[in-house]
């Protein structure tokens, strides 16, 4: 896929604009190198510090990087500091790194190997292998700090398995001459392999030289050989020359001038100047316009490599930003169906709040308002009522009746008095007596009277004329209509 910073910088400045400190500190990337827009130091400082603020401790370090190098700013140690200061607290331990390198230098500081060894130590417990391999070197030579060899193994210990191979090869010299231990060359053996295997090839050399000439171990030039070539693969100058030797000794390997000259020839042009004093190998650094010509085709060839790995990464740019795109429709859309499912929520418990008040001012309007009077209410009380009059009447239903009892009327009649009739032998009438039927049971008889008591004769008093005796009452009860009241 072509390049296309102009696409690259669409989709940086969109994703800038919702947020991603990754587009900010891109952004800031292509202004500071000038890739794709015009070089402009004060956007990429601008960017820088916009993705430090939302928490990129590796922007902070970069903006320590420009006041350090005085890169389209001054120089300005203090400046930079503060930068480098702000992102070691936020995680950058290279950053802590360089602040024990100023230290240690006495750039725009006063020199103080304490702060040096505080500052090493915390860029190494944030990851930073060179810090530790710093110490290391400090402890083993005593440098700033009294000499120390057991600490120094455990700094060159802990920066190689971080995965620095420098680190395991100084362990490996440490074994080899007995620093701080005894001599142990099958220790020297084991760490000059891994520092190889982790991309060393001084460790390559010199376990390549133990073989050669039977230091600590059975002399192999065929070991020897192997071990020069995977260190010249690396273009190692010393593993060219020693590969020289070789063919031109026939040791390992079959004689052969001609190969000898070929690898003295490529020892002479990476620099190894013993090379170069042999007859037959042309000085590099006498031929200048070679030596530059080589130099420029390397540059090309390392700029089409940082090419690919540009256009690699404006795919993977241009494939965030689509992604981005598509994400933040999602979101747009889950956020919308959030908001509306609240909304209903919303409104159905306020529906229901108001339902029950409702409830509440109906029950209250019916105690205070006297029987009878009609009492208008709102559509929504209405409604409440009958569906709670609705409930009351179907759980009326589903108990059971009660029996019914029948009802009587009482009638008082006059009873005719023969007036002739004496008042001694009049009957005195006493109040009836009623037998009413008990709660629950239906009396179809007539509820009787009790029978008076036997009259008591009067007490004879002065005669006096006859009066007109009074008509008295008698009781009697009547069943009402059957229809059950």
């Amino acid at each position: 896929m072509p390049q296309d910073y102009q696409q690259a910088l669409k989709y940086y400045q969109k994703a800038a604009d919702k947020g991603s400190v990754r587009a900010y500190n891109s952004l800031a990337f292509m202004y500071k190198n000038g890739q794709g827009v015009p070089q402009d130091y004060q956007q990429a400082l601008k960017y820088y510090q916009k993705a430090g603020e939302m928490g990129d401790g590796g922007s902070y370090r970069i903006l320590g990087d420009m006041y350090y190098n005085g890169q389209g700013v001054p120089q300005d140690y203090q400046q930079a500091l503060k930068y480098y200061q702000k992102a070691g607290e936020m995680g950058d331990g290279g950053s802590y790194r360089i602040l024990g390198d100023m230290y240690y230098n006495g750039q725009g500081v006063r020199r103080d190997y304490v702060r040096v060894v505080s500052y090493y130590q915390k860029a190494g417990e944030m990851g930073d292998t060179k810090a530790y391999n710093i110490l290391g070197d400090m402890y083993k030579n005593g440098q700033g700090v009294p000499q120390n060899y057991p600490k120094a193994f455990d700094y060159y210990q802990k920066a190689g398995e971080m995965g620095d191979g420098g680190s395991y090869r100084i362990l490996g010299d440490m074994y080899y001459n007995g620093q701080g231990m005894q001599k142990n060359y099958q220790g020297a053996v084991a760490y000059y392999q891994k520092a190889g295997e982790m991309g060393n090839p001084y460790g390559y050399v010199l376990l390549a030289d133990m073989y050669y000439g039977g230091h600590g171990v059975e002399q192999d030039y065929a070991k020897a050989f192997d071990y020069y070539q995977k260190a010249g693969s690396w273009g190692h100058g010393v593993a060219f020359y020693h590969l020289g030797n070789l063919y031109q000794n026939g040791q390992g390997v079959q004689k052969s001038p001609v190969l000898a000259l070929k690898y003295f020839q490529k020892a002479c042009d990476v620099g190894f100047k013993k090379a170069c004093a042999i007859e037959g190998v042309k000085d590099s650094s006498v031929q200048q316009e070679s030596k530059q010509a080589l130099q420029a085709k390397a540059d090309r060839e390392r700029v089409i490599v940082v090419s690919k790995k540009t256009d690699a990464l404006a795919t993977k740019i241009e494939d965030i930003g689509k992604e981005i795109d598509a994400l933040t429709e999602k979101i747009e859309d889950v956020a919308k169906k959030m908001d509306a499912y609240a909304t209903q929520k919303d409104q159905e418990t306020k529906a229901g709040n108001n339902s029950e008040q409702t409830i509440k001012q109906s029950d209250t309007t019916q105690l205070s308002t006297p029987s009878g009077k009609d009492t208008s209410l709102p559509a929504e009380a209405k409604e409440a009522k009958e569906a709670k009059e609705a409930k009351e009447a179907k759980e009326a239903k589903e108990q059971p009746e009660p029996q019914a009892t029948q009802k009587h009327e009482i009638v008082i009649q006059p009873v005719n008095i023969d007036r002739n009739q004496s008042e001694a032998t009049q009957p005195v009438a006493t109040p009836a007596k009623l037998e009413l039927p008990r709660a629950g049971a239906v009396d179809t008889t007539q509820p009787q009277l009790e029978t008076p008591p036997t009259p008591v004769p009067a007490k004879k008093t002065a005669e006096t004329p006859a009066q007109p005796q009074a008509h008295t009452p008698v009781l009697k009860l009547r069943p009402m209509s059957n229809t059950l009241q």
